[in-house]
């Protein structure tokens, strides 16, 4: 008989352990060369992309990705949270925070246990073997669930509005990098045009010092400004350069990727824009990350809230059954409870609540971090719209200045000289407005990233363009985006 009890608890063990088994399970990566090159070459190919998380998808613009002509800076947005490799590891959190969901649904498991005694010694004669079964369950677990899946979920969904605020700033720095390849690529064209405006300078100083017309000291001075217009396109040309990379990095791709940008796009503008109040006013419920904070403060409470219950001692409920070795059975009922003398959970307690506070206080320093953001890209947005409106005055001025210059030419009213001067002149203030135009576009992409919002607006009238000869204008046609007015972000 005693040999067919153990024999009995090995099968059960067995088949415990056997049913434990069976409930994971595990699917190894297969991390070979294929699999290398693929993530080291993502496709991006013609189509429609669409970001994976709700509040980006409502925030960015839906547009259909054309290639052929390169891409506009709202496509480069689009096509970086699309295909991202490091959007793809920051979305992975999401699949830990459903895990822990999960985990935190899942009560304890109820203890079996049993036991055997084999008459060994004394009046064994008519003796049997006495045995017994148990089942217990720890009840406290229960009163705790429903707050720490509150916590979990709530966790969950701060993780999820994190992984959006990473998607909207890859996509704003894409976003950056496209207009700043597009500016850059106006920049070089002026350079272009200037250095060879001083070299046909130079070139007429040569005949006019021949004919006595020009002193050397002229064309020297004309032969170092014709030098310095050459280093000068070349610093442009590096920086043109390094912007591809920069907009290949942004978007995820390989650096020997053949991407670039649509150079006819028109820039957005943002002289409607609204005000410093109204968008500090609205930041709480437009910036994706103070709005995890939130739901990370609220999940905290939760989780103070779960260890609060947890400090109600442990309640163990059993039910036994045995033998004895007369054969005579019984039923029998037991509850055990912990006396709280020493453990209180207090540690558990004190630690959840420091950290809600710590979760508090990062909280307001985000807001006002986000606020002097805000302010400064305002300021900065301010001043260099003034520089540009200054500049954007002088260019028809100085175009039609050369015009009249170009006519005199010919009546003999203005050397040929003159007339260079006038246009190099031209072409520097050009220089210099792309310059502050490209500042501009990238302070209003910084504006719209700490507003947490596209707060580009379509003005009514056209956008003055630096171009390589005249202001050229053209409309911009992007939708604006109101500032709503909602009250200032109180305590989570």
């Amino acid at each position: 008989m005693f040999l067919r009890t153990l024999l009995a608890w090995h099968a059960l063990l067995a088949l415990a352990a056997t049913l434990a088994a069976g409930c994971v399970s595990s699917r190894p990566i297969p991390v070979d060369d294929a699999l290398v090159e693929a993530l080291r070459r993502p496709q991006v190919t013609d189509g429609h992309f669409r970001p994976a998380t709700a509040p980006v998808r409502d925030a960015l613009p839906t547009v259909t990705i054309d290639l052929s002509n390169g891409l506009t800076p709202d496509e480069a947005a689009l096509v970086a949270v699309a295909v991202n490799p490091e959007l793809a590891a920051i979305r992975d959190n999401r699949g830990i925070q459903h895990s822990q969901v999960t985990q935190a649904g899942i009560l304890p498991n109820p203890t079996l246990s049993g036991g055997a005694d084999v008459p060994t010694y004394g009046q064994t004669a008519g003796s049997g073997i006495a045995y017994g079964f148990g089942l217990s369950w720890n009840l406290t677990p229960l009163l705790s669930v429903g707050t720490a899946i509150e916590a979990e979920q709530l966790g969950l969904e701060a993780v999820e509005l994190d992984v959006a605020w990473q998607e909207w700033q890859v996509a704003q720095a894409a976003r950056l990098a496209a207009g700043r390849l597009l500016f850059l690529r106006r920049r070089l064209d002026i350079a272009e045009q200037t250095e060879s405006a001083f070299n046909e300078q130079v070139t007429i100083l040569q005949t006019a010092l021949g004919q006595g017309n020009a002193t050397v000291l002229d064309l020297g001075a004309a032969q170092a400004a014709a030098q310095q217009a050459t280093l000068d396109r070349l610093q442009v040309l590096q920086l043109f350069r390094l912007a591809q990379l920069d907009l290949l990095t942004a978007i995820g791709v390989p650096p020997t990727s053949e991407l670039t940008v649509d150079f006819t796009a028109p820039p957005p503008s943002w002289d409607h824009r609204p005000t410093l109040e109204a968008v500090i006013a609205a930041l709480p419920d437009r910036r994706l990350d103070l709005q995890a904070l939130r739901r990370g403060y609220r999940s905290q409470d939760a989780r103070v809230r779960t260890q609060t219950i947890r400090a109600f001692p442990p309640v163990v409920v059993a039910v036994a059954s045995g033998v004895d070795g007369s054969g005579l059975g019984t039923l029998g009922f037991n509850v055990a409870i912990d006396l709280p003398f020493f453990d209180r959970n207090q540690g558990n307690i004190e630690l959840a609540s420091t950290t809600q506070e710590q979760l508090y206080d990062a909280y307001l320093a985000r807001v006002q971090s986000a606020r002097f953001e805000v302010a400064n890209a305002l300021v900065n947005l301010t001043s260099v719209g003034e520089q540009v409106a200054l500049l954007e005055g002088y260019v028809p001025n100085l175009s039609n200045l050369l015009q009249l210059a170009s006519q005199e030419v010919g009546r003999g009213n203005v050397s040929l000289i003159d007339m260079y001067d006038l246009r190099v002149r031209l072409l520097t203030v050009q220089l210099a407005l792309a310059q502050l135009q490209q500042n501009q576009f990238e302070l209003g992409v910084t504006l719209d990233i700490a507003a947490g919002v596209l707060l580009a607006d379509a003005p009514a009238a056209s956008t003055t363009v630096a171009s390589a000869t005249t202001a050229a204008t053209v409309t911009d046609t992007t939708t604006p985006v109101p500032a709503a007015t909602v009250p200032e972000g109180s305590p989570p």
